[in-house]
């Protein structure tokens, strides 16, 4: 079964999903907004179900979910998960995506999806192959600085992802250049400093070393 520790980046940590992020995540999914296009509705009634099933496919081995953490504040603002894991194809999925209206349209997203991609190419590479990332849940969750499909040309496998790589952080550079104009003071200086950092440390080492 496929084992992942916290993957760290400057905006956002994944934590694999426990039963002690099953209150945080509650609380993040208690927004209406997040699930008005959407067939599976984690809000109220629904997130026990929801939450369950995860922890369910989690063991069966075919997702590996994980809760979003912002470094920020430290509260949990939604969930990401690799899908439909497949040791013998040697191929994975990104998707089932959802974050707080509060975070859309900042560095969340983008991040969340450069960890997953480097993870899976960098680190689990020997094991899987990734597939596809599946589109956003709704067009209201694509966010300002998330990376266009073209930056993620998986079907090229390996051979692809230095280039794929080298444009999806092209395009974190320049979401974090967008935010910087808005950023003032200490937050201005925080995001120009965070963006002239070496590629390698938008990975923790501890990811890097599983």
């Amino acid at each position: 079964m496929m084992q992942i520790p916290t993957l760290k980046g400057r905006w956002v940590a994944l934590e694999p999903i426990a039963e002690a992020h099953r209150e945080p995540l509650r609380q993040a999914a208690d927004d209406e907004r997040i699930w008005a296009t959407t067939i599976v509705r984690a809000a109220g009634d629904g997130f026990d179900a929801w939450f369950n099933a995860l922890l369910a496919e989690r063991a069966a081995g075919r997702w590996y979910p994980f809760a979003v953490r912002r470094m920020a504040d430290c509260l949990i603002v939604g969930s990401t998960s690799y899908l439909d894991i497949s040791p013998k194809h040697r191929r994975l999925e990104i998707g089932a995506t959802w974050y707080r209206p509060d975070t859309w349209g900042s560095m969340v997203n983008p991040e969340c999806k450069l960890l997953l991609l480097a993870n899976a190419f960098e680190v689990q590479a020997g094991r899987l192959h990734h597939r596809r990332a599946q589109p956003p849940l709704a067009s209201s969750h694509r966010e300002a600085g998330s990376y266009p499909r073209r930056c993620t040309p998986l079907a090229h496998g390996l051979a692809g992802w230095p280039y794929a790589r080298q444009r999806c952080l092209q395009h974190h550079r320049r979401g974090m250049a967008a935010l910087a104009q808005d950023a003032t003071g200490a937050d201005c200086a925080k995001l120009n400093k965070a963006k002239d950092h070496p590629r390698d440390q938008v990975i923790s080492s501890d990811a890097s070393r599983s």
